[in-house]
């Protein structure tokens, strides 16, 4: 009975874990501490 049904579950569930983990990678790379490197007026984030 569930594997006439795992079509339809399927795609959304693998969708919502892909999304979740982009997220929070997304999250991670946005608030991580970062040190800039500086060379006179200019910075490079590393």
């Amino acid at each position: 009975m569930i594997a006439s049904y795992l079509p339809f579950l399927l795609p959304p569930i693998v969708g919502a874990l892909i999304g979740w983990g982009t997220n929070w990678l997304a999250l991670k790379m946005l608030f991580r501490p970062i040190v800039p490197f500086r060379l006179g007026p200019w910075s490079i984030q590393e």
